[in-house]
């Protein structure tokens, strides 16, 4: 087994320490005493948390973290970053998926997908920058309606997933809240190739 497993889990808390940030500000339990600040800390959690996401499983295949290392983590454009990690690993983004008992089904439902990424990653840069738009009330209003939405999809990807690692042999199942100790679970599919028998 080539991956690092751990670390693609520890990658996975992060997320969720980052999304209970954002909620801290959505639900008005922290502030930063100013609503433009509220909304550039959101944006930089999100933008953080996308690029996490891309970067995940090549994080946690050794051989291609070394040869990643000058390429790509000190890149800002996800659109060079996805493109470096999709040729190390063209399978790289996760799939949503339910839990059904012991099996994992398809989710049928909305989430974030690689395009939905890379537009909410773009916009995010609005946020990132001294430009100090004159917002008003409603245009708080329309992205904090817009934050709440990108949340529900991120998590609707996130929740119940699974990722092919940078072997094609290595598949991982995984859950972001397990019942009893609300940590990330996991498990790791191992593909078996049968090999005919000589008659």
């Amino acid at each position: 087994m080539t991956a690092n497993v751990g670390r693609y889990v520890a990658r996975m808390e992060e997320i969720k320490k980052r999304v209970e940030a954002i909620d801290t500000i959505l639900r008005g339990t922290h502030t930063t005493c100013w609503s433009h600040t509220n909304f550039e800390f959101i944006a930089l959690q999100f933008r953080k948390i996308f690029e996490i996401i891309v970067l995940a499983t090549i994080d946690s295949n050794e051989g291609a973290l070394a040869g990643a290392a000058s390429a790509i983590f000190n890149e800002w454009q996800v659109g060079k970053i996805i493109r470096y990690v999709g040729r190390v690993n063209p399978k790289f983004f996760p799939k949503p998926a339910i839990q059904d008992g012991m099996q994992l089904r398809e989710f049928k439902g909305e989430y974030l997908t690689l395009e939905r990424l890379k537009e909410f990653h773009g916009r995010c840069g609005e946020w990132m920058h001294a430009k100090a738009p004159d917002l008003s009330p409603a245009d708080y209003e329309e992205w904090s309606r817009r934050f709440e939405i990108w949340r529900k999809l991120t998590m609707n990807l996130l929740n119940y997933h699974t990722v092919q690692l940078a072997d094609p042999m290595e598949m991982l199942w995984v859950g972001m809240s397990e019942k009893t100790t609300g940590q990330v679970c996991w498990n790791i599919m191992q593909l078996v190739l049968a090999t005919e028998r000589a008659s």
